[in-house]
């Protein structure tokens, strides 16, 4: 968790910060119930792909450690090809800069 925290804490600053001081706490309470349901979905997807995986390699022949195997295999493919797009997305977040033209301070920026 640890390794997430800095980019996380700048993605909800990016969608935190244009709220108004009067909506934060109703913002700060749809992202994490977003990150819950987003969690929980990624579990359930990733689950789904391993078992569906596995079901057909058991079909076919197949005994019952490799097919596990296999089946997580594809799940974490998935889950993969799902980072690398969420990555991709991520380069095409604005910027927000403080109207003066200096950008606004990073979490990288505060610890030093």
């Amino acid at each position: 968790m640890a390794e997430t925290r800095g980019w996380l804490e700048e993605a909800v600053a990016a969608s935190l910060g244009v709220l108004d001081k009067r909506l934060l706490a109703h913002g700060s309470a749809i992202v994490n119930t977003l990150q819950q349901l987003a969690g929980a979905a990624g579990i359930a997807i990733m689950f789904s792909i391993m078992g569906a995986t596995s079901e057909g390699y058991i079909h076919t022949g197949e005994a019952i450690g490799p097919a596990i195997a296999e089946g997580t295999q594809q799940a974490y493919l998935v889950g993969c090809l799902f980072v690398l797009v969420s990555l991709v997305a991520a380069l095409f977040l604005p910027r927000r800069t403080i109207p003066g033209g200096v950008p606004l301070p990073t979490a990288e920026s505060k610890r030093c």
